[in-house]
Formats: structure tokens, sequence, C-alpha cells
């Protein structure tokens, strides 16, 4: 395995932990984090989601398939649901879930493709948590998650996140790693990214956002599975 290869693979690995770190602050001593860098704040989390979230992740882990980027990312994403949700998962009524879509979509900092992400990794999640991962939920079963695009690309000519995983793993410097995963994971024309600064990435932890000037204006875009990759090249 090229030396490349290996600094990413434990590049992910660092990551998933500063995630896991957040998310189970009282598992992470001061040490690890000072070790391993600065996480960001722990997530807002009540004791039930928080071992709802834990048996979600063994899960993740277990059913094989996944990348470690792609668990990292949707540990996050369901980290943000719960403290937007602001009770817990086991109680909710489907009151408590419209509230819930309505914040995602209203969100001022999140693109429409992080809106999508959100509420595809709500519906996923709770197939598994209320549906024995068999069936949605009368609870979320209601949410539409159409992933909008300008793209006339049908889904067999599309990539698939393993396909753009591997591309970023034979990439052979931190610059290309960085712009071939910011440029999947944004959905940005080239052009938008080309014309970014570093001022306008702002990092925070495991997380980072990118300010890009489009075609509708300047829009601030949340950054999840890219972070580790700028943070590697700048």
């Amino acid at each position: 395995m090229p030396h490349e290869t290996i600094k990413s693979f434990h590049n992910y690995e660092r990551q998933y932990a500063l995630v896991l770190s957040r998310i189970f602050p009282e598992k992470y001593p001061r040490d690890f984090t000072q070790k391993h860098g600065r996480q960001g704040r722990p997530f807002n989390l009540t004791p039930s989601n928080r071992a709802v979230i834990e048996k979600y992740r063994t899960h993740l882990e277990n059913e094989g398939g996944s990348s470690l980027a792609r668990r990292k990312r949707i540990l996050i994403l369901i980290a943000n649901i719960a403290e937007l949700l602001g009770t817990d998962f086991e109680t909710a009524t489907r009151e408590d879930i419209e509230k819930l879509v309505s914040k995602i979509m209203n969100h001022p900092n999140w693109n429409e493709t992080t809106k999508a992400m959100h509420k595809q990794t709500l519906k996923s999640f709770y197939r598994w948590f209320k549906g024995n991962s068999d069936f949605f939920p009368e609870i979320v079963r209601w949410i539409k998650c159409i992933k909008r695009s300008g793209s006339n690309k049908l889904p067999e000519e599309m990539l698939s996140e393993e396909e753009v995983q591997k591309i970023i793993e034979a990439a052979d410097h931190p610059m290309k790693r960085a712009l071939i995963s910011t440029l999947w994971e944004t959905g940005a024309r080239i052009g938008e990214l080309g014309s970014a600064n570093i001022r306008n990435i702002q990092f925070d932890g495991t997380e980072a956002t990118i300010m890009l000037n489009g075609k509708t204006g300047m829009r601030q875009v949340l950054l999840l599975s890219s972070t580790p990759f700028l943070r590697d090249w700048i």
C-alpha cells in the first residue's frame, strides 16, 4: 500500500475517533483530544439519544459495506438531527418530526444537498430504529427525499461514493484529494470551487464550511467528509 494511502487511512481513523469524542465525550479523556487535535464542541445530546446513537454506530459498523468516511458522515448528520430535534428519538411524535424537518429545510447555513442528506439520514435512521431495517415507519414515511440537481445524467452514469473514494485514494497529492472530495460533496461547479480562496474555508473541529459564489450568489456549504482532506492540504 503506498505511503499516501496509508496516511489517508490513518487520517480517516483519527477523524472518525474525533467525531466519536464529540458524541461520547465521557469516553474520551482530555489527553486523547490533545494528542489527536481539536475535536470541536461536544454535541448537545440527551442521555437517551446518545445511547441510541451508540447502538446505531454499532449497527453501521456491523452491517458492512460502509466506508469509514461514510460512517463518520452519517454519525455527524444524526448527531446534528438529534440536536435539532431537542427531544428523545424514542418519544418523538409526528409533530416533533415535522418541526424538525422544517428546521432542516430552513437552516441558514445548509445548501440543498446538505438539507437532503439530513432528511435522508433521518428516514434511514428511523427505518433502523422503528422499522427493524425493513420498512419506513409512519413517523417518517411522509418525508420526501428528492435530490435536486441540474444534471441530466442518468443514475448509472454518475459516480458512486465508493468509486469517488477510490479516485481520492489514487490521487498523488493532498490538493488533488481535497479538490476531488470537495467537488463531489458540494456538487459545486468547477468554476465555483476554482474561484474560492483559502480564506473562504472555515474549520470547526471535524467539520468545515466553504463560501462559494455561484449563479445564485454567495452561499455557505457545510463540509463533512472533505474536512480531513482540506486539513491535510491547507
